[in-house]
């Protein structure tokens, strides 16, 4: 007899969401609603088991009503959640949100969301090696996501995700001096420096490999790992300090909305956000923003 348990249903969904499958040989990840199908199916299946009394009544609870332990979807991705309701902030609000961060270990998360407009799984995806410091570009090519029990690097959600961009001067200048900090860090710590965390490697069909200290960009002073996690705290801290409602999507849509409003060609910010879909980018230049009000000024100037 073959058994089968939450776990390994859930790694299951997670994969299916994530990373696809060998169906479209881990191409990208399906749609939440496809994934969806397959939990409601896995219910059937084991309402139809416990009616013919081919497993116990604590065996279906387990997997079916516990909150605690049963089957569930896995946590949206941040582009499911939040796209369909574009939410900005005024630069008055990234300047004081910024200078909050400042002395933080996530103010590099934070000004690589508002000048890259990543998403946040791929912002702690990002490595030094992705950096082209001569062409002032950098690789969005992985994301950082938790598969329990484990931090996984796998493969960006769509092969349009997958993308080269440019580094904004401003960026470009704070990632040097970074760098720089962090190779001196390295050596001020030494033996006691943290880069030493393994993370799964999932990036094509069947690679589960181990990476010990990958070279991450987000990285505390000591060396220890900065996650997707990391910003939760910091999202209570800064709407209590600042009365600032902080999701580190919205950073995205900022930067989006901006670039949108200063005339953007549409293919050119389609693939600066990665989108699979004309019609997601397109979004951002319907939207009343702070800049579109200024640029109609400047416009109405004119005539």
């Amino acid at each position: 007899m073959i058994s089968i348990g939450v776990g390994e249903l859930k790694n299951y969904l997670i994969q299916l969401y994530y990373r696809g499958s060998p169906y479209n040989k881990f191409a990208k990840g399906y749609e939440y609603s496809y994934v969806e199908g397959f939990l409601k199916l896995f219910y059937l299946l084991w309402g139809y088991a416990r009616r013919m009394l081919w497993i116990s009544r604590n065996t279906y609870r387990t997997m079916c009503e516990d909150k605690k332990m049963r089957l569930e979807m896995p946590k949206k991705m941040d582009d499911d959640i939040y796209d369909n309701n574009i939410e900005t902030y005024t630069q008055e609000e990234i300047q004081r949100m910024a200078e909050r961060l400042k002395s933080t270990n996530l103010y590099t998360a934070f000004l690589l969301g508002y000048y890259l407009g990543v998403r946040i799984s791929e912002c702690f995806g990002l490595m030094w090696s992705d950096i082209d410091w001569e062409a002032h570009t950098i690789r969005i090519e992985r994301q950082l996501l938790m598969e329990s029990p484990h931090r996984v690097l796998s493969q960006c959600k769509t092969a349009t995700a997958r993308r080269t961009i440019d580094i904004p001067d401003k960026l470009y200048d704070h990632l040097k001096e970074l760098k720089k900090e962090q190779e001196e860090n390295r050596k001020f710590y030494g033996r006691s420096y943290k880069a030493n965390e393994n993370v799964k490697v999932r990036l094509k069909a069947n690679q589960d490999d181990n990476l010990k200290g990958g070279d991450f960009i987000n990285r505390q002073k000591n060396g220890q790992l900065l996650t997707p996690d990391s910003m939760k705290s910091w999202a209570v801290k800064i709407e209590k300090e600042l009365g600032i409602h902080f999701k580190y999507h919205n950073l995205r849509h900022t930067h989006a909305s901006i670039l949108a409003a200063c005339n953007t060609p549409i293919p050119k910010l389609k693939h600066r956000l990665g989108h699979s879909k004309i019609e997601t980018t397109t979004k951002y230049y319907i939207g009343e923003t702070e800049v579109a009000k200024d640029k109609l000024k400047e416009a109405l100037e004119m005539l």
